[in-house]
């Protein structure tokens, strides 16, 4: 659990009561759950739960921004795409938060 993990479930997914418990786990107060009942995924270290952050920067509307965020982070040698592709879920997990910070 990192300090990006943190801020991508508050600042981004909207989640409340964002907390580790006594094992270092992270929960969070989601709309579909009891008061910090939920595991919060480690974005970080999960290409599915940064799919499900990307599908929320897409209702954000912040989609434009994050992929420049991300072709900024992964460079523009040899075939972009493939390295669009092969991001990392930490080098997704920063150009998310680069996104959050282009907003209006």
């Amino acid at each position: 659990m990192s300090d990006i993990d943190v801020t991508i479930a508050t600042h981004i997914m909207g989640w409340g009561s964002v907390h580790t418990n006594k094992y270092g786990e992270l929960y969070a107060e989601t709309p579909e759950s009891a008061p910090g009942r939920t595991r919060c995924p480690l974005f970080t270290e999960s290409l599915d739960a940064c799919h499900q952050v990307e599908k929320r920067l897409i209702e954000l509307g912040l989609d434009g921004a994050y992929l420049t965020a991300l072709y900024n982070e992964v460079g523009n040698g040899g075939i972009f795409l493939m390295r669009l592709i092969a991001a990392t879920p930490e080098q997704r997990c920063r150009a998310m938060l680069k996104a959050l910070d282009a907003r209006p």
